[in-house]
């Protein structure tokens, strides 16, 4: 299902052998996600970490715009009833253009996270079972279309990772030896059914 701007959405449901998109207005959906997250079934390699949970029903959401995001949004994701929510990049957007300092992008996550009038927070509050993981993009990292020219790199991948809730030793064992967000989590259900995001 596919929800309109501020931010898309879609929600996809995963059988035992197929995982299947459903779309409701593809003319809502005028940015294709890029998928710099990979949904796949793989039963080869280890993720960076389990979790012990069986997963059918998976939510995606980028490009949330703060200026014009309403909570009804995230009461829908919440009627989907999604057992892991996926942010597939531009969670936030600094409000102006240009190189956004350290201080400006955490003023943007606590936003998001925290500011109940923007739905975000009473939707995580009220759905803790959902496990939240993500990957970012440019306005993630601080501007548009920025990239490893930003500085205080490492510094923004930790605002960008304590917004998705990631505590700080999962941070230090997963991330410390890597330039990027890049990390895989599998989702294991019973009699070894495994469903891995990749981001």
């Amino acid at each position: 299902m596919i929800i309109s701007a501020p931010f898309n959405l879609f929600c996809t449901r995963s059988s035992k052998t197929r995982t299947v998109s459903r779309f409701t207005n593809t003319s809502l959906f005028p940015q294709l996600v890029i998928f710099s997250s990979l949904l796949i079934r793989c039963f080869g390699s280890q993720a960076d970490w389990e979790v012990p949970t069986e997963v059918s029903r998976v939510a995606f959401a980028s490009c949330h715009k703060r200026k014009v995001a309403h909570p009804r949004l995230w009461e829908t994701v919440s009627q989907l009833k999604p057992q892991a929510f996926v942010w597939n990049g531009d969670t936030v957007y600094p409000p102006k253009r240009g190189e956004a300092s350290l201080h400006v992008l955490k003023n943007e996550y606590e936003q998001l996270r925290y500011n109940e009038s923007l739905g975000y927070n009473n939707f995580i509050m009220s759905k803790p079972e959902v496990d939240v993981v993500g990957t970012w993009d440019d306005h993630d990292y601080g501007s548009n279309d920025a990239g490893k020219e930003l500085k205080q790199r490492k510094e923004r991948r930790e605002l960008f990772l304590d917004m998705l809730g990631y505590q700080p030793e999962k941070q230090d064992r997963v991330f410390q030896n890597r330039s990027g967000v890049f990390h895989s989590v599998d989702y294991i259900g019973p009699a070894g059914r495994k469903l891995r995001v990749i981001l």
